[in-house]
């Protein structure tokens, strides 16, 4: 994957999901707020399996699992980019990326509210959303800190192909979610981002 230049935010936290490329051009921008640019000038070279390029951030999947101490289990285990893009931010904000997928898997933009925490060789995900494509749609997954698995999952539209802009935007406690410019969903925020710590990471 591979995250071009169009990473454009008013205030938030960026993470990645392998196999793309990811890019940021100049985008449409929040109604109000500053705008930010989460690739130009942030740590990427420290983010395992990102590799940083003119046009964005070039990212490998590395399929790391957490095994029981028998060797049985496998649970995904992506890294999280500490030392990248972190955002703190007050009322709404709309964050864009531009993926595109080098090897025809899926991809997903995974922004994170709250790092997950592994103890116990287990890795509980907390609050965070991930947007991405899957099998041509749309994919959303929101994490609400009470579980591993989603709390919601939805998908949205079809067609679409391998190179995508998409964007999330937090409107109050409502997120609208658009693909190359259009809106396909919008639902329920949770408070997903009250915490105002996002961190970039990447997965498959």
């Amino acid at each position: 994957m591979v995250i071009r230049r169009r990473s454009v935010v008013s205030a938030g936290v960026c993470t990645l999901l392998a196999g793309v490329s990811l890019s940021c051009d100049e985008g449409s921008a929040p109604a109000r707020g500053p705008v930010t640019d989460l690739i130009e000038g942030r740590d990427w070279a420290h983010f395992a399996g990102a590799k940083p390029t003119r046009s964005g951030v070039r990212i490998t999947r590395l399929d790391r699992r957490i095994t029981q101490q028998d060797g049985s289990g496998g649970q995904p285990n992506p890294p999280v980019n500490l030392r990248g893009p972190r955002l703190a931010f007050r009322g709404d904000i709309r964050i864009e990326a531009r993926l595109t997928r080098l090897d025809g898997t899926d991809a997903y933009l995974h922004l994170y509210g709250e790092t997950p925490v592994v103890y116990d060789e287990w890795r509980q995900e907390r609050r965070g959303v991930r947007i991405g494509v899957a099998g041509g749609r749309v994919r959303f997954d929101r994490w609400d800190g009470d579980s591993d698995k989603p709390a919601m999952t939805r998908t949205f539209g079809k067609g679409f192909g391998e190179d995508v802009r998409l964007a999330v935007e937090v409107r109050g406690n409502r997120l609208v979610l658009e693909a190359d410019g259009d809106i396909v969903g919008i639902v329920p925020g949770r408070d997903v981002f009250e915490s105002a710590d996002s961190r970039a990471s990447h997965r498959t």
